[in-house]
């Protein structure tokens, strides 16, 4: 028997592949090798085109008969590799010497030779050149030294000094041939044409040999297997301590096998694995197992696979099992023995776990008792007793109450296969419960004559301070075996959607299975009732064991009693309406009420869908999940061309056993569908008439046009919908109904089967955009007057914007100017695609300037309490007023006193300044009352001259200040 240890990968040197000629020194480590021949051979098409490129291929496949080949080395160098290798394999020969048996012809003028280089490589890395005197040369076709391509020279030529090489995988073995000189090869003589140097391979015609390669090696040492208990993968940890007695599952010993040859798979030819008697006895096997082909798949290569050893419960006999995998290649009967770290069976074990009907969690309320149960079972060998100690790790504090049922010395487990149930009490505080534990760690030790003998084992539990009686918790299930869950009254994970359709056909009756769980501490029973049923519809709660319907008492429908942590599942029976008129869908609500305490309860919701013969549902949409709903704004549905479809739907038609023939089903246009639907605004409306603008295109499995599907009773089809929603919709669900109608003919009196199938298409919302405008026309104000001028803000936008008002202007402060709205004030909430009016109100002063233009600016901005929105999306808009004064006195007083302008205080200071000037000079030169300006010098040094004046000159006033009226203009 051989042995063989799995080598590791080693690093080569790096080489200059510039210089080939240099030897480079591998490094190795060992392997059990065996002779092997490596065979020259032509390469095949599928080499080829596997990227090997060389003259020839070196294969552990002996050549077919008839296959020689031959090539000319005499201008080339003749170069012959093997496919990449798939593991690392350790090459040598027999003291340190490896054969080369090569067959060669040697053509030329009598009196020549040549020099031959054979160099024996490792990928790109020589290990060994050999020279090889070629004479004596064949020539012509008649004579003793006549050529004959049938039947070559022989040559063996050795390698010397090569020690053990390393051919890593992913590289190969190399041989090439190269003539490195010749002589006297033109001599000119009579049909004398120079020389040539072939190698033939394959299987030589005449000699029925071929030319190859004599190593030593072990081409499997890639190969590998492993334990595990079942269902592992290859990576998991593995499994080599094993129990007589341990349960069913922890008794099936998978073994799974990596085979590799470095040649590939075609090198294996057998593979064998053996579980070794535990007494040792030669020839003997606790299990065997020969692998075949359908046991095995090809993975890079290789072959891999397992087999399960399930052993008899007691059968595995305590001891140690060497394991052994033999694999055999085709060069030898002879096979590769690979060993394993044994597997052991064991004298002593247990297995220590919770009860059956025990949570992994420890619930606790105070001043009540707790009860744990276990299972401890000795799982060794038949005949060794043994006692186990349980205890709590750490111990709880002092005022806990710990109590386990294990008389002195621990539980006693007389032999393998033994099972006890101990139980554990564990008392609360009364009042105090701070010191409870985050979970408790339950300790078992076993024993054989106070002394430990095997592995502790350990349970980790959970521990939840509740109350005496709590909330219950509602699952929902559509199938007896609990196997699918729709609902879950505390649904942390929006796992289900309580508006998906569950089916019930229109002449049946829906069955739906509710678990009521009882989270408090102590016994308690429920009174459940239906909160919410569609119109027309009916539904019952129904005893899950019996089948009878469970009587109302007193309003509700009473439970049985339920202890902690346990369940009750009770069965709701559907009765959809006969009548067609009736709602096709509706949700359905049941509140389920603690008995002991009114105040504790759970809800639960789910939608039903009653069916005519043929229903639908979605398989697929374009942003995965939940299926149904499709988000409009993510890429892969925003744009229908990234994507060919919005939603898939197999479309089904019931089973009827009567009914073998072809049913065409219409496909109604959901644009065209006369249905009554809601809004996301909770509108009523007609679907046809709110989505005529969308664009619905329907597909059939082949991405054509439909508007049909044919199908046989209890058939189906898939078809394609891509959904483009129109512009200016409201922001959120929009759930539109694809109708499925089956084809009758007109007037025949039958009602068509059909199915209204809903779909969910949310559109995001648009940026905050508004618009301000005036409604009211502007009017003059008076003094001591007002004037409301009317606006209106509009949101533009799909969504709800609040939006704020701002009004700014130069007015003076003796004026007034409050903005109202319709909410009251500045804020306003404005509607999606709505408007909304508001009011600005100025109060004129007592006395103001008369054609006096004043302006106001409006801003409105939208605000969100997430999010704070730029100036981009704030609105301006103005607003113009004119005064008009029909009081004389105040626009005198306006004019001189109150508001005048820098005008009127001009000229009011020339007057003032002319009439000091005329008082001041009157006492010196009476006889001059006014003089122009024009006559007055002022000279050189600043005095002033008045220059001699016409006694005709009249005393000229200046003209009246006039105003001129101001046009008053409206802003668009």
């Amino acid at each position: 028997m051989f042995a063989c240890s799995i080598f590791s990968t080693l690093i080569q040197p790096e080489t200059n592949d510039n210089n080939l000629v240099e030897i480079v020194p591998i490094k190795f480590s060992n392997s059990a090798d065996q002779d092997y021949r490596f065979y020259f051979e032509e390469l095949t098409q599928d080499d080829i085109s596997s990227g090997m490129d060389a003259d020839g291929k070196i294969t552990t496949r002996e050549p077919t008969s008839g296959s020689q080949s031959q090539i000319s080395i005499i201008d080339s160098t003749g170069v012959f590799i093997t496919p990449l290798l798939l593991s690392d394999i350790n090459i040598s020969g027999v003291s340190n010497e490896i054969d080369f048996n090569v067959f060669y012809e040697f053509s030329g003028p009598d009196g020549a030779s040549a020099e031959m280089d054979v160099r024996l490589m490792s990928g790109n890395t020589i290990i060994s050149t050999q020279t090889e005197e070629l004479d004596n040369p064949c020539n012509g076709f008649f004579g003793t030294d006549s050529c004959d391509e049938s039947n070559p020279d022989d040559e063996k030529i050795v390698f010397e000094n090569v020690n053990t090489f390393l051919v890593e995988s992913q590289s190969y073995l190399k041989v090439e041939l190269e003539i490195v000189s010749t002589n006297s090869c033109d001599s000119g003589g009579f049909g004398d044409s120079g020389c040539d140097v072939k190698i033939f391979f394959g299987d030589i015609s005449n000699d029925n040999q071929e030319t190859y390669l004599s190593v030593r090696t072990n081409t499997l040492a890639g190969s590998s297997f492993k334990v595990h208990k079942e269902g592992a993968g290859w990576n998991d940890v593995e499994t080599l301590d094993w129990y007589p007695h341990d349960s069913d599952e922890d008794r099936r010993i998978q073994i799974s096998v990596d085979v590799r040859s470095a040649f590939g798979r075609a090198d294996i030819s057998e593979i064998e694995l053996f579980i070794d008697d535990v007494d040792g006895i030669e020839g003997v096997e606790e299990f065997s197992y020969t692998f075949s082909n359908n046991d095995l798949i090809l993975d890079n290569g290789g072959l891999v696979g397992n087999v399960v050893y399930d052993y008899e419960k007691g059968g595995l006999k305590a001891g140690t099992y060497p394991l052994e995998l033999r694999v055999k290649d085709l060069q030898h009967d002879q096979p590769v023995t690979f060993t394993h770290e044994p597997i052991i069976s064991h004298t002593y074990g247990i297995d220590f776990e919770l009860g059956d009907d025990q949570g992994e969690t420890l619930l606790v309320a105070p001043g009540q008792t707790s009860r744990l149960e276990f299972s401890l079972t000795h799982i060794g060998y038949s005949s060794n007793e043994m006692s186990v100690e349980l205890s709590l790790q750490p111990p709880l504090s002092s005022d806990w109450q710990v109590e386990f049922d294990q008389p002195v010395g621990g539980y006693q487990l007389d032999y393998g296969g033994t099972q006890v149930k101990p139980t554990l009490l564990i008392k609360a505080p009364d009042e105090d419960m701070s010191s409870t534990p985050s979970n408790i760690n339950v300790i078992a030790v076993p024993k054989v004559n106070n002394s430990q003998v095997t592995d502790v084992s350990q349970l980790l539990l959970g521990v939840e301070e509740i109350d005496v009686y709590s909330d219950p918790r509602l699952s929902l299930f559509e199938d007896a075996e609990h196997q699918i869950q729709i609902g879950d009254s505390v649904d942390l994970s929006g796992d289900f959607d309580e508006d998906f359709s569950n089916f019930v056909n229109f002449d049946g009756i829906g069955e739906f299975y509710l678990d009521v769980r009882n989270t408090g501490f102590d016994v308690d029973n429920f009174r459940m009732k239906f909160l919410e049923i569609p119109d027309q519809w009916d539904a019952a709660f129904v005893d899950n064991n019996t089948g009878e319907a469970i009587v109302k008492e007193q309003g509700s429908f009473p439970s049985g009693d339920v202890n902690s942590n346990a369940v009750e599942t009770i069965l709701i029976e559907v009765y959809p309406p006969i009548d067609r008129e009736a709602p096709d869908i509706g949700k359905i609500t049941m509140e389920v009420t603690s008995a002991s305490d009114l105040t504790l309860r759970a809800t639960i919701s789910f939608t039903v869908q009653r069916t005519f013969g043929v229903h639908s549902t979605v398989i697929y949409d374009c942003d995965a999940a939940p299926l149904g709903y499709v988000n409009v704004e993510i890429s892969t549905c925003k744009n229908p061309e990234f994507n060919d479809e919005t939603f898939r739907l197999k479309v089904t038609s019931s089973v009827t056993e009567s009914d073998t023939q072809l049913t065409t089903f219409q496909i109604k246009n959901p644009s065209l569908l006369d249905k009554d639907i809601l809004t996301p605004d909770g509108k009523l409306v007609s679907q046809k008439d709110y989505y005529a603008a969308w664009d619905f295109e329907i597909y059939d499995s082949n991405s054509s046009l439909t508007s049909n599907v044919k199908l046989s009773s209890g058939g189906s089809a898939e078809i394609k919908i891509l959904v483009t929603p129109s512009m200016g919709m409201l922001s959120g669900n929009h759930t539109i109904y694809l109708r499925i109608v089956e084809e009758v003919e007109a007037g025949s009196g039958v009602d068509p089967k059909y199915f209204d199938m809903p779909l969910t298409i949310f559109v995001g919302e648009d940026e905050p955009q508004i618009e301000i405008t005036q409604i009211s026309a502007n009017e003059l104000i008076g003094i001591n007057s007002f004037e409301e001028i009317e606006m209106r803000v509009y949101n533009v936008a799909n969504v709800e914007t609040l939006v704020l008002l701002k009004l700014e202007s130069s007015i003076g402060e003796n004026w007034k100017v409050n903005l109202e709205s319709e909410d009251g004030g500045e804020l306003l909430t404005v509607g999606p695609f709505s408007e909304k009016n508001f009011t600005i109100r100025i109060d004129s002063p007592t006395c103001m300037r008369h054609n006096e233009v004043y302006d106001f600016e409006i801003t409105a901005k939208p605000l969100d309490m997430n999010e704070a929105y730029g100036d981009e999306y704030t609105t301006t808009h103005s607003v113009r007023i004119q005064t008009n004064v029909e009081s004389i006195s105040c626009r005198i007083q306006s004019e001189l006193f109150s508001e005048p302008d820098p005008v009127t205080l001009g000229v009011l200071g020339s007057v003032v300044l002319m009439f000091v000037f005329w008082f001041s000079r009157r006492g010196a030169v009476t006889e001059i009352e006014y003089v122009p300006e024009e006559l007055i010098d002022v000279g050189d040094e600043g005095d002033l001259d008045i220059l001699e004046l016409d006694s005709e000159v009249e005393e000229e006033l200046p003209e009246p200040v006039v105003y001129e009226e101001v046009e008053l203009v409206e802003e668009d």
